[in-house]
């Protein structure tokens, strides 16, 4: 009788641990599922707009994503060679086309409405969902005119993460394509 209760004892203990262990294994698995959710929550999902017409030129960056983009690394180029800002690009574009320069001069004192707005996107930018941060907004035609025909010569390569740590890579080159997913930001 002993030896039967023994294997009662034995036999609800089993069923007790292996009880807890299901419960344990849907827990671990809900737990994985609302991370997900909570992921996709707070998902960015940055791109490049360029627009333009014969009198302007504007380049941007968008979050058309549920959440906020966090630039965790910037990369500015100019026929590959790395660029600091944005601002300093045109200031050496002026050097390299001087007859740009007095063309553009000539054009603001024949009272041609121009305007030039640079933004350079740094480390820690944080760009919120739905969001456009503009990068180049170039207006009047003599401008256009000059920058259009090389700005295949910029290049502009983001990497951002989400508030959950997830990262993602971005290039203006390649704005066409889905923002290719990476373990972290260099």
């Amino acid at each position: 009788m002993n030896e039967k209760r023994l294997r009662l004892d034995f036999l609800v203990a089993l069923f007790a641990l292996l009880i807890s262990t299901v419960a344990a294994v849907a827990t671990i698995y809900q737990t994985r599922v609302i991370a997900s959710q909570f992921s996709a929550t707070v998902w960015p999902y940055v791109s490049f707009e360029a627009t333009n017409s014969p009198s302007s030129l504007e380049l941007d960056i968008r979050n058309d994503g549920l959440g906020p983009a966090i630039l965790r690394s910037v990369k500015i180029t100019w026929d590959g060679e790395a660029e600091p800002s944005i601002e300093a690009l045109f200031a050496a574009l002026r050097k390299e086309d001087p007859n740009a320069v007095r063309a553009i001069r000539a054009a603001l004192h024949a009272g041609a409405p121009l305007r030039l707005t640079t933004s350079t996107p740094n480390q820690g930018t944080v760009i919120p969902a739905n969001s456009v941060h503009p990068v180049i907004k170039m207006e009047g035609a003599v401008m256009v005119d000059r920058f259009r025909p090389q700005i295949h010569r910029l290049g502009l390569s983001l990497c951002y993460c989400s508030l959950t740590g997830s990262c993602w890579t971005q290039s203006y080159q390649s704005r066409t394509s889905e923002p290719r997913s990476v373990r972290s930001c260099a």
